[in-house]
């Protein structure tokens, strides 16, 4: 029985023949990524739960000072200190300091870190962006972190796959967000719950890789475990002279098993919005055009206070001080 390209890079990183949906396997990793919010509690599981005092592969590990940069207060600050800190100590060669890096989900791909064929994890939920490269990415809490910190392998339930067939192209002006935004709203928030998204087709091939990463970054909102696409010329063209080491693509086999496949015809996607108070609330902007949109900032009650004409800032206390 073949395997979808899922199904492979779990196989090859769990050193065995072949998988299937169902399975736990304890594969190896290729790379991991942590930021500023995870990295100093995985760093204190490692050393203080698990007792490691060195990263499994300092070369394999990318650390962006990424969610509260620069710091908005002093608990923000102590966590970029200690990512750095933790990445010094570690030796850790692709960390990204305040003014170098930024969100981690573009640093790493523009980077050349992130690889076809390869078994990627970062702790944040939207790591499975990477998978636009033609990878197996996935997003893991900082205690998973910290194992992979360690040991350099981690247990994988090798998921089911949907498989999303795109036709035709997308209109002028119709972009890659309005796509996975409508088949959000297709399949539902919950949808490809723990699955891997497979995405292939001709519409695919006339975007470029910046939209590729917008649909895979959306693989979470539809609850699935990993997104992935077929690694063509724009995936090569992407990553000549950018990739960092040599890689292997993959592809899913001609009688690989799919739990479910949809088609699309993508020329038929019209622009549209995602709608208060979830991703899958899909509508084509010519629905909601002109519809009175209303922004309500949230003070809290101690911060209020309020005159007969505006509000403004408590006396005494700086804008963005840490207290």
């Amino acid at each position: 029985m073949g395997m979808t390209m899922t199904e492979k890079i779990l196989a090859r990183g769990a050193g065995r023949e072949s998988v299937k949906p169902g399975d736990l396997v304890l594969a190896k990793v290729d790379f991991a990524m942590g930021h500023d919010l995870t990295i100093p509690p995985a760093g204190r599981i490692m050393r203080e739960q698990m007792g490691a005092e060195k990263i499994w592969d300092p070369d394999r590990v990318a650390v962006t000072q990424d969610h509260f940069q620069p710091a908005k207060d002093a608990a923000s600050a102590t966590l970029g200190r200690l990512t750095r800190e933790f990445s010094h100590e570690m030796g850790i060669k692709w960390y990204f300091e305040v003014g170098q890096g930024g969100i981690c989900h573009t640093v790493l791909p523009e980077h050349g870190l992130v690889l076809p064929g390869e078994l990627v994890v970062g702790a944040d939920s939207h790591s499975c962006t990477y998978g636009a490269l033609n990878n197996f990415a996935t997003g893991i809490g900082s205690t998973d972190l910290a194992c992979v910190l360690a040991l350099g392998e981690l247990w994988f339930r090798v998921p089911e796959t949907l498989k999303f067939v795109y036709h035709n192209r997308l209109k002028e002006w119709v972009e890659a967000k309005d796509l996975i935004l409508y088949v959000i709203g297709q399949i539902g928030v919950d949808g490809a719950r723990s699955k891997a998204m497979e995405h292939v087709g001709e519409a695919l091939k006339h975007i470029d890789m910046e939209a590729r990463l917008t649909i895979t970054n959306m693989a979470i909102e539809a609850g699935a475990k990993n997104g992935i696409l077929e690694f063509d010329e724009v995936t090569k063209k992407y990553l000549d002279g950018r990739a960092k080491r040599a890689y292997t693509p993959v592809t899913s086999d001609p009688d690989a098993v799919y739990e479910k496949v949809f088609e699309f015809d993508v020329e038929k996607v019209e622009l549209g919005v995602a709608k208060p108070m979830s991703p899958d609330n899909y509508a084509p902007l010519s629905e909601v055009a002109g519809t009175r949109l209303d922004h309500h900032r949230h003070i809290p009650r101690r911060r209020r206070c309020v005159d007969d004409r505006h509000l403004r800032r408590v006396p005494g206390r700086a804008h963005g001080s840490a207290r």
